[in-house]
């Protein structure tokens, strides 16, 4: 469709004038031809009675006006042809109006969605960038913290042997001092606890690595082309992002995560962008969870152990996956109490939100809505029971 340009604008703007010019003109005319007609009647009625030269003028005055009722005629028809133009011109001016505002709405939705992709990724990555050298510290020293141990309790253990060996060599005095140092420092917890503390080490650097993998697989742009991608991988990184997020805090109880898992293979996608889909609903139903809990203080007291209990039993997220013919099917379930039939007819809309300003775009689920089915030619549906809970179903092909 050509865009609309004030060069076109002028064009049409004066073609309008000149047919409401000459729709007036022809409206004069039509007035003239009336008083004709009216005129022509009355001599009609005089010739009936005069002369056969006043029947002359009259049959040429009755064949002036049918001369004028045939330009009338032409005129009326000119005037309709005119109008149709009109209203065909408005139809296509309101069709290309429809279609300019279809595209600007698109168009602004696609710039807040890049955006927000962008500050998220920009977030994501300058965290798995930051975190990158103490991760290299942390998992290069652990080798040595170790072998240091070990040589330390090595060399402890000779020192105790040498003077168990010697004990007539040494004066009372020099062991009880080098017993009670022993005793002082707890040497047989630390030979205990020691091996312990560097295994701890060695769990929080590679508990590190792997947020730092996730963060790294959560940001990328996948701009490239599809990659086989474990979907377990995926939900597991998402899940320990999202870790802080599951603890109890204050009166707010833990949140449960059961997995189901089964036997599926990689399937091929834009891992960064299936990883978005775990990230939003799953953040969404920790949102639903934390709105739909109470907090202690607006509890009467004697409810309070009750209520507390009942939370932590019903604040759960179960996730399971299945292999379906030729696809992949994830349920993710929460227990936040379900969703409204008024909601969840409108729960992937761009924008929609039940959500205040501060802790929701509305962009989530329909970005979610948009990967699935768009980029991986996937489904994905939501499924809810007021008071119980609410379940996404993703389904994606293999290949």
């Amino acid at each position: 469709m050509t865009a609309l340009t004030p060069s076109n604008t002028n064009k049409d703007e004066a073609a309008e004038a000149s047919f409401i010019k000459q729709i007036k003109a022809l409206e004069r005319a039509n007035r003239i031809l009336t008083k004709r007609l009216a005129k022509s009647e009355r001599a009609r009625a005089d010739l009936e009675n005069a002369s056969q030269y006043q029947e002359r003028m009259l049959r040429k005055s009755l064949s002036s006006a049918e001369r004028d009722r045939v330009k009338l005629a032409t005129a009326q028809e000119q005037l309709l042809k005119l109008n149709q133009e009109l209203e065909s011109r408005i139809e296509v001016r309101t069709a290309a109006l429809d279609a300019a505002t279809d595209s600007l709405e698109k168009a602004k939705v696609q710039v807040v969605k890049s955006e927000k992709f962008s500050a998220l990724g920009e977030l994501v990555a300058g965290v798995a960038h930051e975190i990158n050298n103490p991760i290299g510290c942390i998992t290069s020293n652990v080798a040595f913290a170790e072998e240091y141990g070990h040589q330390l309790m090595a060399h402890i253990e000779l020192l105790q042997s040498v003077l168990a060996e010697n004990l007539s060599g040494i004066s009372a005095e020099a062991i009880q001092t080098v017993t009670e140092n022993a005793e002082a420092i707890e040497l047989d917890y630390i030979f205990e606890d020691f091996p312990n503390l560097i295994e701890s080490i060695a769990t929080s650097g590679n508990r590190i690595k792997a947020i730092s993998q996730s963060l790294r697989t959560f940001a990328r742009a996948d701009i490239l082309q599809k990659q086989p991608y474990d979907l377990h991988q995926g939900i597991d990184g998402t899940l320990l992002i999202l870790r802080h997020r599951l603890k109890a805090v204050g009166n707010r109880p833990e949140i449960t995560i059961a997995k189901n898992y089964g036997s599926i293979p990689s399937i091929n996608c834009y891992p960064g962008q299936i990883n978005q889909v775990f990230m939003n609903i799953l953040a969404n139903a920790i949102d639903a969870m934390d709105e739909s809990h109470i907090p202690e203080e607006q509890i009467p007291e004697e409810q309070i152990i009750e209520k507390s209990v009942l939370d932590a039993s019903k604040r759960k997220i179960s996730i399971t996956t299945a292999l379906a013919e030729e696809t992949v099917v994830v349920n993710i379930t929460d227990t936040a109490g379900g969703i409204p039939d008024s909601v969840i007819t409108r729960i992937f809309e761009s924008q929609f939100t039940t959500k205040t300003a501060d802790k929701g775009t509305g962009l989530g689920l329909s970005i979610a809505h948009e990967i699935v089915t768009q980029n991986h030619l996937g489904q994905i549906e939501c499924s809810s029971e007021v008071g119980q809970g609410t379940t996404f179903t993703i389904t994606l092909p293999v290949s």
